[in-house]
């Protein structure tokens, strides 16, 4: 299992996010016209640890995880659920990984496409980790 998978399998079994975006966790880009409440993640970049003798197998991993909502308070609920089970968790399981930890995090107001339309609560959250990458 990838560390991309991994992460992905852990977010999928939080019960609690689960009941409130009922299955919408997307990779990568959400789906034009995806319903609301959703979560999207995917990794934004990794780098490679060189040694004195050239490249280790350590690496580290940087992942951006989306709550989109209609408002910001059900955003909030979500992004703070995920936050405590997210930040510190690690996995013994290949790939190893040292904790997660949240790194930053920012809330955004998307504009509205439609005149009629409200603009969407975003809240992003950036977390890394260090992995021996095989």
């Amino acid at each position: 299992m990838t560390l991309d998978d991994a992460l992905f399998v852990k977010l999928q079994s939080l019960g609690e996010v689960g009941a409130h975006i009922e299955g919408r966790l997307y990779r990568g880009w959400r789906p034009q016209g995806a319903a609301l409440p959703c979560v999207t993640c995917f990794r934004v970049d990794t780098q490679v640890i060189q040694g004195a003798t050239g490249r280790t197998n350590t690496e580290r991993a940087r992942f951006q995880l989306d709550v989109w909502a209609s408002n910001q308070r059900t955003a909030r609920q979500i992004a703070d659920m995920i936050k405590q089970s997210l930040d510190g968790w690690s996995s013994e399981s290949s790939p190893a990984t040292s904790q997660f930890f949240l790194e930053g995090e920012q809330c955004i107001q998307e504009e509205a496409v439609e005149d009629d339309e409200k603009p969407e609560q975003r809240i992003t959250q950036d977390y890394c980790v260090w992995y021996y990458a095989s």
